[in-house]
């Protein structure tokens, strides 16, 4: 869309569908390295009981004092992208691929922020570097066939639709980004049928993505709002 969600995921997201943020290391005997996980672990349960701003403030102050934790970076990147602040998610993404360069997930989530920025190389090379590390996120798919769109590469874009669909086809947030593809490359029997799709598995906010398909929201909002 240029997709901003997570991680999306996530959107994301991310959401926390493609950052990885669930991925904890086995834990440890050493009481230090217990304390150091604990923290985040209760950070990670708490996400969606509190205020996102709170998770983002709770993240920045574990992180000054633990910046070795990759996947703490990119949930903190999440977070940014959740609070519609790009270029601070693009930063700890950055940070999260520093420590651990072979998660498909951060660079997943980078490349998110990237087409989210409208920096299309950057967003490509980060989104085909995912799936080189053999991330089977439909979100990353997803990022790829709205890059595609936004560039009028419309056998890009088909491809990587159908390749999404293949992934999944259940999520409703999946399926509404495809009919928002499928309308905007002149398919409407697909975009009715992934739309469709949608709705019976759940879409929420029905009405604003009706504006999404009307032109009068930017599908990048809704998902900020309605990522997880």
């Amino acid at each position: 869309m240029g997709l901003k969600f997570l991680p999306f995921p996530v959107i994301c997201i991310c959401m926390l569908l493609t950052i990885g943020c669930n991925r904890h290391k086995a834990p440890s005997t050493d009481v230090e390295d217990n304390h150091f996980y604990s923290i985040y672990r209760d950070i990670y349960r708490n996400y969606n009981k509190i205020p996102l701003d709170s998770t983002n403030r709770q993240l920045r102050d574990y992180l000054a004092e633990f910046p070795e934790n990759s996947d703490a970076w990119a949930f903190y990147g999440y977070t940014w992208f959740r609070l519609d602040s790009d270029a601070q998610a693009v930063m700890a993404y950055r940070r999260a691929i520093a420590g651990d360069d072979q998660k498909a997930a951060y660079y997943a989530g980078l490349g998110t922020a990237f087409n989210v920025q409208n920096k299309l190389d950057s967003a490509e090379e980060c989104l085909l570097k995912a799936l080189a590390l053999r991330d089977s996120s439909p979100y990353t798919t997803l990022n790829l066939s709205m890059l595609y769109l936004k560039r009028n590469d419309r056998e890009g874009s088909l491809a990587f639709a159908d390749s999404t669909f293949l992934r999944d086809r259940s999520s409703p947030l999946i399926l509404a980004g495809l009919s928002f593809v499928y309308f905007a490359l002149n398919q409407p029997e697909q975009g009715t049928e992934k739309y469709s799709l949608a709705v019976k598995n759940g879409l929420k906010d029905t009405t604003s993505f009706k504006d999404v398909l009307n032109g009068k929201m930017k599908i990048e909002n809704y998902y900020r709002l309605n990522s997880y």
